[in-house]
């Protein structure tokens, strides 16, 4: 193509419009993140708990970049948003990690550095 020539972009979810639609996004986030770290899915999820440092945080740009969470939204403040209010899970002091607020040593994978500390 010439250089005139743009090349289609990625397509993005659109940016919520008002505070009510972004609200929505993020209870949709929400309800997506909590189901990553529910008891159905981490039966099951290797790949997440192999993720979790040995005190259960996994990185929130991991999980900003799993496929149903993107599909919602591109935007990590909503993201930070969206876990901030769930009672099931918390956010680590720098603002980088998520873990289940009770209950997250039982889904370390044994022989992690440090599991059983």
């Amino acid at each position: 193509p010439s250089a005139g020539m743009a090349i289609a972009p990625v397509v993005a979810p659109p940016l919520p419009a008002t505070p009510e639609a972004r609200k929505e996004v993020a209870m949709k986030v929400q309800t997506q993140i909590e189901y990553y770290f529910g008891r159905d899915n981490l039966i099951k999820d290797l790949f997440l708990r192999q993720q979790m440092t040995e005190e259960g945080w996994v990185q929130i740009a991991l999980l900003a970049g799993f496929r149903r969470v993107h599909a919602l939204t591109y935007d990590v403040t909503i993201i930070l948003e969206a876990i901030a209010s769930s009672d099931e899970l918390e956010i680590d002091s720098s603002g980088s990690n998520v873990r289940l607020k009770a209950g997250w040593q039982e889904w370390l994978l044994p022989g992690g550095a440090k599991a059983g500390a």
